[in-house]
């Protein structure tokens, strides 16, 4: 009886121990290339659409690289004054007027082991002042080649977007001639517009694969080729 027990455990030691099956790590999967849902970076939003077909190894990334201006003139207008009459009034007024413009770092990426090509556009949009309403105010396109598991590096930039603010600054004599009071009063217009953002397209065999943009309300706009050429304005 002690032999058989002795064999036993000497089985039992002898057989493999199964231990439970690893588990599948997905944390270097959030910033994969792959996929249909939105991936957000501080370069953007981007979109790989599931209806494009094979994109033959073709991605890629889109960063702003510049983005502001420079002004031009002074908003506060030079000192008035008065005359001293009964409701005498003065005015002065000055403009201030700035240029902006945006430019845009694309790189092209090619993991397959021929040479490719891919065609970009690209949206530069921008919003009149005292406006919700956006619009296309630059926009391009080109065709790109990479070689193969290489990179292509493209550098865009926009035309200038002029925006002014006019102050004008009213002075009042409330007063007597003897005892003037004088009241100011300022009043600011703006015109022109600002931008407010960037779309990126890519197209493989002449249809849409991707889209990249500032922000994930313009990344939506992307994938609307109809309302994207709707908003772009005539130069």
């Amino acid at each position: 009886m002690k032999l058989r027990s002795l064999l036993l455990l000497s089985v039992a030691a002898a057989l493999p121990v199964h231990s439970a099956p690893p588990t599948l790590s997905t944390g270097g999967l959030g910033s994969s290339l792959r996929g249909s849902g939105p991936i957000t970076s501080a370069s953007g939003t981007m979109t790989v659409l599931p209806g494009a077909k094979s994109m033959r190894g073709l991605s890629f990334d889109a960063h702003s690289t510049a983005s502001g201006g420079s002004s031009e003139g002074g908003r506060n207008p030079a000192p008035i004054q008065a005359n001293n009459n009964n409701n005498g009034n003065a005015t002065a007024s000055s403009t201030r007027t700035r240029r902006s413009h945006s430019s845009l770092e694309i790189r092209l990426r090619n993991v397959a082991s021929e040479a490719d090509s891919a065609r970009i556009e690209w949206f530069f949009v921008a919003k009149d002042e005292g406006s919700s309403s956006i619009y296309v105010w630059d926009s391009g396109e080109r065709e790109v080649p990479v070689a193969a598991v290489g990179q292509a590096r493209e550098l865009v930039s926009s035309t200038d977007l002029v925006s002014s603010v006019t102050r004008t600054v009213t002075q009042t004599n409330v007063g007597t001639p003897q005892n003037p009071q004088i009241r100011s009063t300022s009043t600011d217009q703006k015109t022109g517009a600002r931008p407010n953002g960037w779309i990126v397209r890519m197209f493989v065999d002449g249809q849409l694969a991707r889209v990249q943009a500032s922000s994930a309300t313009l990344e939506q706009l992307g994938r609307d080729s109809d309302r994207l050429k709707g908003l772009v304005r005539k130069k």
